[in-house]
């Protein structure tokens, strides 16, 4: 094609667009990501269609600080629809924990001065400072080790692991990671690494996981995906929010490593393999555009990209089932290595009144499973469900301060103390369960326990006059007499299809079911969104009713049963979601501080059904008030 052909095409181009004009003038905002640890960064993008702000600056927000920022211009095509786009992101860098909010800004269009509005936004952050790469927890890579050993196993390329086109490599670089070939038989332009802490450990432990993944420097790729593992038979926690990005040495070739720190956990024993996956597009080659080609500053080059999901080592994990021997009755699930504290306030209160315990748990363990001390049955005391609080203190979420309050009312005046505490976890490394007693102090209780009401009929008075006025017991329930007298009789047996009343019955019903299926056929369409949405609010007040009667029977797995998916069903009608998908993962990403709200609820509910039983002292009626208080503010 000439350059005459080309310049048609641009002036052709240009009437269109002159013919066409702008579209209506809007503008998109965008934050990534939603959730930081303090000194992380986050980036907020306003995009600008069919309109232009100049000197576009963000005002000073109190929780966050401008580090930089970029504009770029674009113009989209769609059908005949043309528009142009104006991008302006801002690079900011969290300083305090807390939610930021991004407010709502009005912008002057530099065009036309019209005035463009933006929404706010939340920014939650996390009071975990994110730590220096040369402080991350020191997870070596593995050494080959013979089968039995307690370190990491690497398992043989099998038949099934042909596709991947990675074959282990005799030359280790960069602290002697096995560097993969590809089938050219140059080194790997992209390769990922799994390294556990331990490959045995116990149902329900949590071993810290490093994932790394290797990109060659010349490669060129896109890692937009996160790495994710292969398979169901393991938990893992949330990734650590920003990978650690280093330059490093494998092979004697240069790569680009990103590093994640999680933690994985297996549900059930056995021994189970363990890999991971990464979604990755690199650039195979990239086509210069024509040198005459006048839209060649517009287009550029155009790259070819080669996408493939890239496989990591392969290890075996072993997994042992908890001990059943020692086990205490109060065992939760927790596994590590915790100190436990608690103290009540106030030291002086009247009978009826509430004290407040709280209980401070730390260590290095599976916090899902850690909760409240159990509390000793004790009449003198009426205790009630605790609430909980976690603070991580590292990126794989095995390190943590848990804390509790849970209140409790004394029932009698005195110097009482308090039930006695005790907290029970298995210590992988002792292979033994510990069980912690907790000291709590003794309260003054002021006046006296209130009167136990009086029972009917019963009087302590010998005055005969008293004693008349008590009401009577009723009397005793007797059966009643069979019926003695038969009845009307049918002196007439004509079947019923003889009768003309029968035909005309038959024929009302079928002409209601003719008229039921002509207004089917021509009335309108149902609609599935509200006919969804009508089975949820049936299937909410389901879930109800069958907390109402579990709490009043006394059935700890089916009421929580239910009030879990009542907190499902609800907020899945208010996002428009599948309710299945809403775990507590998925609700606290969607809005972290509805996820702290209904987070006792879904440990309480894992506890009792993961157990099977309740704890001793487990209120469900005072659980149910909690929950219809706890929906109240998510309906729609």
């Amino acid at each position: 094609m000439n350059r005459a052909a080309f310049t048609t095409l641009a002036l052709l181009f240009l009437a269109v667009l002159a013919t066409r004009g702008w579209g209506a003038v809007s503008v998109q905002s965008r934050l990534s990501p939603e959730q930081v640890n303090i000194g992380d960064e986050v980036s907020v993008t306003y995009t600008i269609s069919n309109g232009q702000v100049d000197d576009f600056q963000l005002p000073a927000i109190d929780g966050v600080t401008v580090e930089g920022s970029s504009t770029s211009a674009q113009i989209v095509m769609s059908g005949l629809s043309v528009s142009q786009n104006f991008s302006h992101t801002f690079l900011l860098v969290a300083n305090r924990a807390g939610n930021v909010i991004i407010p709502a800004l009005e912008l002057k269009d530099s065009s036309n001065g019209a005035i463009i509005k933006t929404h706010a936004m939340v920014l939650h952050v996390l009071g975990v400072a994110t730590s220096p790469p040369a402080q991350a927890p020191s997870m070596a890579p593995p050494a080959p080790q013979s089968p039995g050993a307690s370190g990491p196993v690497v398992m043989p390329p099998g038949a099934n692991d042909a596709d991947n086109s990675q074959a282990a490599s005799p030359d280790s670089g960069g602290g002697g990671v096995p560097v993969p070939t590809d089938p050219d038989g140059e080194p790997a332009r992209v390769f990922d690494q799994i390294t556990p802490q331990t490959t045995t450990a116990y149902v329900g432990e949590s071993v810290p996981l490093r994932i790394e993944s290797y990109i060659r420097a010349d490669a060129n790729a896109q890692q937009d995906s996160l790495p994710a593992l292969t398979g169901s038979d393991f938990l893992m926690n949330n990734l650590s929010l920003r990978p650690t990005e280093e330059g490093v040495s494998a092979g004697s070739i240069e790569y680009i490593r990103d590093s994640w720190l999680t933690a994985i956990s297996a549900p059930r024993a056995g021994d189970f393999p363990l890999q991971a996956t990464r979604d990755t597009y690199w650039t195979k080659s990239e086509t210069p555009s024509m040198p005459d080609d006048p839209f060649g500053p517009l287009f550029g080059r155009r790259s070819q990209l080669m996408h493939k999901d890239i496989l990591s080592n392969k290890l075996v994990m072993h997994i042992l089932p908890l001990p059943e021997e020692g086990k205490p009755a109060s065992f939760t699930g927790a596994i590590g290595k915790f100190q436990v504290s608690g103290n009540a306030t106030p030291g002086t209160v009247e009978v009826g009144d509430p004290v407040t315990i709280r209980f401070t748990v730390t260590g290095t363990g599976n916090f899902d499973y850690v909760h409240a001390p159990a509390l000793a049955s004790d009449p003198a005391w009426k205790s009630y469900v605790a609430t909980s609080k976690i603070t991580y203190q590292d990126e794989s979420h095995t390190q943590a301060m848990k804390t509790f309050e849970q209140a409790v009312i004394p029932q009698k005046g005195g110097a009482l103390k308090l039930p006695d505490a005790t907290f029970s976890y298995f210590d992988p490394e002792a292979k033994r369960y510990i069980t912690v007693p907790v000291s709590l102090p003794v309260i003054n209780v002021t006046g006296s326990a209130a009167p136990a009401p009086a029972i009917a009929g019963a009087s302590s008075s010998s005055d005969p006059s008293v004693a008349s006025a008590a009401p009577a017991a009723p009397a005793p329930a007797s059966f009643a007499p069979n019926q003695l007298s038969l009845g009307w009789l049918v002196p007439d047996l004509t079947p019923a299809y003889k009768r003309t009343w029968f035909w005309v019955v038959q024929g009302a019903l079928g002409l209601v079911i003719v008229i039921g299926l002509v207004l089917s056929a021509i009335g309108p369409r149902r609609d599935p969104a509200r006919d969804q949405s009508a089975l949820r609010h049936a299937s909410l007040r389901r879930e109800h009713e069958a907390m109402t009667q579990a709490a009043q029977a006394g059935d700890a797995v089916a009421f929580f049963t239910a009030a879990r998916h009542a907190v499902q069903l609800q907020l899945a009608e208010r996002w428009h979601v599948p309710s299945e998908s809403l775990n507590l993962a998925a609700i606290t990403s969607r809005d972290p501080a509805l996820g702290e709200v209904v987070a006792p609820l879904f440990a309480q509910a894992d506890d009792v059904i993961y157990s099977g039983r309740a704890p001793a002292g487990l209120d469900l009626n005072e659980w149910d008030r909690r929950t219809r208080e706890m929906l109240q503010p998510i309906r729609t």
